[in-house]
């Protein structure tokens, strides 16, 4: 279940004089449904939500833990009636959902902007740059998984790492994660947050590996092993999720108030 489309960009972090750029420069981050200037943006990159705890990360060799993404590319196709070659380069969406599976295997749905990166640059052009100055962007996507395919490591990644707690990823794709997450899974969080407010507990599990068919998910909430037992259910799609966990609730919340209502 998608959250409202934030068309107003929102300034969410400022930095300066980062490495990868010419100094002084400025990198200010923007959360927005709009997607940045297509002539402007060189580069788009991807939150890829396995379930509303689990995000793949790439493996960079040199970098380390990052979100997949790189370069838009160019390429020649033939262009009817007369089938003469053009020369194209793929859309920002194109380009983050194609990094995505080179980069960590899977394929995604239900892709959606989240914001970018507005970079600009103060001094003189460097020779040799090829990106566009003074002012450039980075475009950033977030996508559920519907399938993963076994991640043979090559020269630029290693095997991509499935995560639940994003506190140590770096700067700001910890921030477009987060903001994935709210997107894509805010109901279902609100509704966890609600439970626990009741004493509940709430776990689940990922009893499948993604595939075309989506993932399967048992969901326990309860005080007590007992009460995970009884309220034990399978789910198939994100939105069976939400309709779980919301018939939950509501049986959490009727039974909190009638113990309330009971006398001592």
């Amino acid at each position: 279940m998608l959250s409202e489309p934030n068309l107003e960009p929102r300034l969410v972090h400022i930095y300066y004089d980062v490495a990868y750029l010419p100094k002084p420069n400025t990198v200010k981050a923007y959360i927005t449904s709009v997607e940045a200037p297509q002539e402007l943006t060189r580069t788009a990159f991807m939150v890829p939500l396995v379930d509303h705890t689990t995000v793949v990360l790439a493996t960079n060799r040199r970098r380390g833990e990052e979100l997949p993404g790189g370069h838009r590319d160019s390429y020649t196709r033939q262009v009817p009636p007369d089938y003469r070659l053009e020369r194209v380069t793929e859309t920002m969406r194109e380009a983050a959902i194609r990094e995505t599976w080179e980069e960590v295997g899977c394929r995604v749905d239900k892709v959606i902007p989240l914001g970018y990166l507005m970079m600009e640059t103060q001094g003189d052009m460097p020779d040799n740059w090829h990106y566009p100055y003074p002012l450039g962007y980075q475009q950033f996507y977030a996508g559920l998984v519907t399938s993963y395919e076994q991640y043979v490591p090559n020269d630029e990644c290693l095997r991509p790492h499935f995560i639940q707690d994003v506190t140590g990823v770096k700067m700001p794709a910890r921030l477009f994660i987060e903001h994935a997450r709210q997107q894509f899974y805010g109901d279902e969080r609100t509704l966890i947050k609600r439970a626990e407010i009741h004493g509940w507990t709430y776990e689940a599990w990922r009893l499948t590996e993604p595939n075309e068919y989506g993932s399967f998910f048992e969901i326990r909430f309860g005080k007590d092993r007992f009460d995970w037992v009884n309220n034990c259910r399978r789910c198939q799609t994100n939105e069976d999720v939400l309709i779980v966990l919301q018939r939950l609730l509501d049986s959490i919340v009727r039974n909190s108030s009638a113990d309330a209502q009971t006398p001592a």
